[in-house]
C-alpha cells in the first residue's frame, strides 16, 4: 500500500527572537542536517526495545532523502510513504494486538541502505511528564521480585532541555526497568511500568518528560494564542522589556536598557546581566513544548500522567504567585496534547501535590501548595482528568507509593476495573446551622471512617483571616464541624495547606482518601493576574497564616524588622501553650498589605485608627507583645525621644483598650558609634531611646522584655555584617527570653474553658 503523507509545516512562534544556539540545541537541530546521501532514519522513539502502543493505529516516522519511497514493515505489515521535501516521512501501521515477544522494524528507501530496529514489544505506552518528582532517581531502591516470565516494562527518559524553536526529534532510549537499572531510571516511572506490566500482562512502556517550568512553555505557541487567559504571559514575554534582557550581545542588551530607562525613568526593567539570554530564554512559552513534546507527537498513547507544580511553588519563575492560575491554562494543555498525539480522549491523569514543608517555619503556611492543589482540581473537572491523590500521604512520600496510587487510577479509567478505584469521598454540600457546619458527601461506599480512628484535618474560619481547628464528628455521610469561640463559621477547609499539620484522616468505607477542599471564596494567595513579571494584587502571606487552637490564648507578636528574628523561634517555644501571630496583614483599598509598614515607626504606629482597626478585625489577642524603635532613632537627633516616648504612650493605650496584655520589647544595639555611616550616633540613639521608652513602660506598668541588655555583652559576637540585625546565632536567645516572658504573663491570665 502506498501513501503520500503531507506534513503540517512547522508553527511559527508567537514571538520570534535570534539568539545564539547552545549546544543542547545543535545537537537537535534536525535529524535530515545529519544524514549522509541516500540515508534512512527513524524517529529517536523508535530505537531499539521500544514498545509499540496496542490495538489502535500506530504512527512511524522518520528522515530520508527528500521526496524518497520509504517502506515499513513489522508485525507482517508493511505501509509505504514518500519523503516530503524536507525529507520527513510517516506511515501509520494497523492496529496490533499486545505481543511480549521481540519483534524487528525494517525500514528502506532505495538506494539508501535498510535499517533494522530489533527488540520491539507491543503493549502499552504512557507519557510521564512534569517537573523534579518525575526525574528523581536513587530514592526507592528496593529491590523488586523480578519474573522471569513476566512482560517487560520499558521505559524512554527524554533529555530534558527548552527550544524557541520546534525541534525534529528528541533524544533518549528505551531501558528495561530491571532491578538493575533502578538508580539510573526515573523511579516514579520505573515503578509505574512495572506495575502496570505485572497486573495487566502486557508489555509497558514509560516515556519520561522531565522539566522545571511552568505550564506555559508546555504548551504550543498556536495553543497559547487560542486561549485568552495566556494573553498577559504572551504580552510579557513579547514586551521590549523582556527583549531588552534576552536579546542581542551583553553590550547591546545593555544599551537598550539604557535608552528605555531615559524613556520610562520610573518603571525601569531589571538591568541586563551577562548571563540573562541562557538563563531566562529557558522559561518563555512553548519551550518544552519545542524541546521534547512536539518532536514525540504523534506518538500512539494510551494515557498521559502530569506530575509538576512542585517547582512552581518554591521558586519557578513567577508561578510562586499564580497557583490558581494553573487551573486556567491546564485544560488548554491537556487539549492541546490530545491534538497532538492524535487522540483528543486521551486519558489524562494529574497527580495532587504531594505533601511537602517547602521551607517554611513551624506555625506558617503560605498556602500556595494548598492553591495549586485546588487548581489541579479545577483543571481535572473542565477537562474530565482524573487527579490522582496523594493530600493523606506523609511529607514526601516515596516514588513507589505514588506510583501505586497512579496505577490504581490507570486501572480504574483506563481499563475499568472498578475495584481498584480510589476516588475517595466527595463534598457536595456545605449547611451551616448556629455554630455548627453540616458537611455531606457522596462516594463514601456504605460510610465515613476516619484513618487510625482521629478524624484530623478539617478547619472553620473565625473570620476571612483567622482560622481555626474545628471539632469533627462523623454521622453516617456527613462530617459535623464546631469550634470554641466561633459562633458564626464563615467558610470551613479541609486538608487546606501545604503540609497538612494534622493530617488529613476522612476516609469512605474502604480507606479511600477524601481529596482538599474549601467552601469559602477567601481572598486567594496567588491572585488573579497571569502576568509572570507583574506585583500580582494578592493576598500575600506572612507569618500569620496558621491555623489557630481555639481552646490556647493568642498572642500578637508585632513590630519593626527585628521582630521577624524572634518570631519563628518563639512560635516553635510556645507549641500548645498558645497561638503566637506575627507580622500581620491588614486591609488597604480592597487589597491586602503588611502591617510591618504601618508599624515600623512609633510615629505611624500611633497616627490615626490603623492599629485600632487591626485589632478590632483580628482579635481578641490575650496578649500583644512590640517592639518599635530602630527606624526612629537610627538618625535622629537630641530630644527626638520625647515625642517618641509620646506615640509609644498612644500605642500602649491603644492595645489596653482592645482587651489585651501589653508587653513591650526594647530595641538592640550595635558595637559602637561612628560605625555605620549612615548613622553615626545609632548606639547612643539606640540607648537615649531605650531609656525613655522604658520610663514610659514603667510608668505605664508595662512589663519590658530587654533584648537590648541580653544582645549588649555579646554584641560583636550576634550582630550581623549590617550592624543593626542580629545573626541567627541570636534568634534563639531572643525566643528565649521572650518566651519567659509570654509564660510569665500566661500564668496570670484567667483559665480558659476547655
Amino acid at each position: 500500500m502506498h501513501q503520500q503523507i503531507t506534513m503540517k509545516p512547522t508553527p511559527t512562534l508567537l514571538h520570534p527572537m535570534k539568539i545564539a544556539i547552545t549546544l543542547s540545541t545543535a545537537l537537535l537541530l534536525g535529524p535530515l542536517a545529519a544524514l549522509n546521501a541516500a540515508e534512512i532514519k527513524p524517529a529517536s522513539i523508535f530505537s531499539p526495545n521500544a514498545v509499540l502502543q496496542r490495538d489502535r493505529a500506530v504512527p512511524v516516522w522518520g528522515w530520508a532523502d527528500a521526496n524518497a519511497k520509504v517502506t515499513v514493515e513489522f508485525a507482517g505489515q508493511k505501509k509505504d510513504a514518500t519523503a516530503d521535501a524536507n525529507g520527513k516521512w510517516l506511515v501509520r501501521l494497523d492496529p496490533l494486538p499486545a505481543n511480549p515477544v521481540p519483534a524487528t522494524l525494517t525500514l528502506s528507501a532505495p538506494p539508501a541502505k535498510p535499517v533494522s530496529i530489533g527488540g520491539m514489544v507491543v503493549g502499552d505506552v504512557f507519557l510521564s511528564a512534569g517537573g523534579s518528582e518525575v526525574s528523581k532517581r536513587g530514592t526507592d531502591t528496593v529491590a523488586l521480585p523480578e519474573d522471569s516470565e513476566a512482560p517487560p516494562a520499558r521505559v524512554f527518559v527524554v533529555a530534558s532541555g527548552t527550544s524557541r524553536e520546534v525541534q525534529d526529534d528528541v533524544k533518549g532510549r528505551w531501558v528495561e526497568a530491571r532491578n538493575s537499572e533502578v538508580n539510573r531510571l526515573p523511579a516514579q516511572a520505573f515503578h509505574l511500568g512495572r506495575s502496570l506490566a505485572a497486573e495487566n500482562g502486557v508489555p509497558v512502556g514509560i516515556i519520561s518528560v522531565s522539566a522545571q517550568q511552568a505550564v506555559e512553555s508546555w504548551m504550543g505557541p498556536e495553543s497559547l494564542a487560542a486561549a485568552p487567559v495566556a494573553a498577559p504571559i504572551l504580552d510579557y514575554y513579547g514586551s521590549v522589556a523582556w527583549k531588552i534582557r534576552t536579546v542581542g550581545t551583553y553590550e547591546e542588551r545593555v544599551k537598550a536598557w539604557t535608552e528605555y530607562c531615559q524613556e520610562l525613568p520610573l518603571n525601569p526593567p531589571p538591568k541586563p546581566m551577562p548571563d540573562d539570554v541562557e538563563k531566562l530564554t529557558k522559561q518563555e512559552p512553548s519551550g518544552v513544548w519545542n524541546f521534547s513534546i512536539a518532536p514525540l507527537a504523534p506518538m500512539a498513547l494510551r494515557g498521559v500522567v502530569w506530575d509538576s507544580g512542585g517547582d512552581q511553588v518554591t521558586f519557578n519563575w513567577g508561578t510562586m504567585g499564580r497557583a490558581l492560575q494553573q487551573g486556567q491554562l491546564l485544560p488548554a494543555m491537556i487539549a492541546d496534547w490530545g491534538r497532538a498525539f492524535g487522540d483528543e480522549n486521551l486519558p489524562f491523569f494529574i497527580v495532587e501535590l504531594r505533601p511537602h514543608r517547602y521551607a517554611m517555619p513551624f506555625g506558617t503556611d503560605s498556602r500556595l501548595a494548598a492553591e495549586l492543589r485546588e487548581a489541579q482540581r479545577i483543571a481535572a473537572t473542565a477537562a474530565k482528568a482524573t487527579v490522582v491523590t496523594t493530600i493523606d500521604m506523609v511529607a514526601d512520600p516515596k516514588p513507589s507509593d505514588v506510583a501505586a496510587r497512579i496505577e490504581s487510577a490507570i486501572q480504574t479509567k483506563v481499563f475499568q476495573k472498578a475495584e481498584r478505584d480510589m476516588a475517595g469521598p466527595t463534598l457536595v454540600k456545605a449547611e451551616t446551622n448556629g455554630d455548627k457546619v453540616t458537611l455531606h458527601f457522596t462516594n463514601t461506599r456504605g460510610g465515613l471512617k476516619a484513618k487510625d480512628g482521629e478524624l484530623k484535618g478539617f478547619a472553620i474560619a473565625a473570620s476571612p483571616l483567622r482560622w481555626v481547628w474545628a471539632d469533627a464528628q462523623i454521622e453516617g455521610d456527613t462530617v459535623v464541624l464546631s469550634a470554641p469561640t466561633v459562633p458564626n463559621p464563615d467558610g470551613v477547609r479541609y486538608a487546606y495547606e501545604d503540609l497538612p499539620s494534622r493530617g488529613a484522616t476522612l476516609t469512605d468505607a474502604l480507606g479511600n482518601p477524601a481529596a482538599p477542599f474549601r467552601t469559602d471564596t477567601h481572598l486567594s494567595v496567588s491572585g488573579a493576574n497571569l502576568d509572570p513579571g507583574a506585583q500580582v494584587l494578592r493576598y500575600t502571606p506572612r507569618s500569620d497564616l496558621g491555623i489557630e487552637d481555639p481552646r490556647l490564648p493568642r498572642i500578637l507578636i508585632i513590630g519593626d524588622s527585628i521582630s521577624a528574628h524572634y518570631l519563628y523561634e518563639v512560635r516553635d517555644l510556645m507549641q500548645g501553650k498558645a497561638n503566637v501571630i506575627g507580622e500581620s496583614s491588614m486591609s488597604k483599598e480592597g487589597t491586602w498589605d503588611s502591617m510591618r509598614p504601618n508599624f515600623f515607626r512609633s510615629d505611624s504606629a500611633s497616627k490615626g485608627d490603623d492599629l485600632k482597626n487591626f485589632l478590632a478585625a483580628r482579635g481578641p489577642f490575650d496578649i500583644v507583645h512590640f517592639n518599635n524603635g530602630i527606624h526612629n532613632f537610627a538618625g535622629a537627633k537630641p530630644g527626638d525621644e520625647k515625642p517618641y516616648a509620646e506615640q509609644l504612650r498612644t500605642v500602649v493605650a491603644t492595645i489596653r483598650e482592645s482587651g489585651a496584655v501589653c508587653l513591650f520589647a526594647n530595641s538592640t544595639g550595635t558595637i559602637g558609634d561612628n560605625m555605620i555611616p549612615r548613622f553615626p550616633n545609632y548606639l547612643s540613639n539606640c540607648q537615649r531611646f531605650n531609656a525613655a521608652a522604658e520610663a514610659v513602660m514603667k510608668e505605664l506598668n508595662v512589663p519590658v522584655t530587654d533584648i537590648y541588655g541580653l544582645m549588649q555583652p555579646r554584641i560583636e559576637e550576634l550582630i550581623s555584617t549590617d550592624l543593626i540585625h542580629p545573626k541567627a546565632a541570636a534568634k534563639p536567645l531572643m525566643a528565649e527570653l521572650i518566651a519567659t516572658r509570654l509564660n510569665e504573663t500566661l500564668a496570670t491570665l484567667p483559665k480558659r474553658e476547655p
